[in-house]
């Protein structure tokens, strides 16, 4: 299996498994990567900057587009069909972009969005709001 280096931060890692893992693309993002979330359906990765998600795509290994939002986002959550890609920004609030057009919409007052999947492929969503009082949707991939 091949993995991607993501950021500029020196050596890859150390395999964690018995296969043999290679560096195929090292890609200069700066030092300010925040999170990295792949997409269910394709070869694309999606990774967190200061002000923007850059879409690194398929063979290239290369980024393909920067998707700006506002705020400066901390975390990335995929959707269980990989259509929509939510971006917890600091500050309060959600940016959730549609992966097709890649049309960025805001969810004021969330702070995060959390997603869990189970072994059965049931996937459960979670909007957290200010209040703490939180939305959860259960569906399946």
């Amino acid at each position: 299996m091949a993995t991607g280096l993501i950021g500029d931060s020196g050596e890859p890692p150390e395999p964690k498994s018995e296969s043999p893992q290679m560096v195929i693309a090292k890609i200069s993002l700066g030092d300010h990567v925040s999170d990295i979330v792949a997409s269910p359906n394709d070869p694309i990765a999606y990774v967190a900057l200061p002000d923007s998600i850059a879409v690194i795509g398929g063979s290239v290994h290369d980024v393909s587009r920067i998707v700006p939002v506002s705020g400066h986002p901390r975390g990335l959550t995929m959707d269980a069909d990989g259509t929509r890609l939510y971006v917890s920004n600091y500050g309060d609030s959600v940016s959730e972009i549609d992966i097709a057009d890649y049309r960025v919409d805001v969810i004021p007052g969330a702070s995060f969005v959390q997603r869990v999947e189970t072994v059965d492929g049931t996937c459960f969503m979670r909007r957290v709001m200010q209040s703490m009082a939180g939305t959860v949707v259960a569906g399946s991939r």
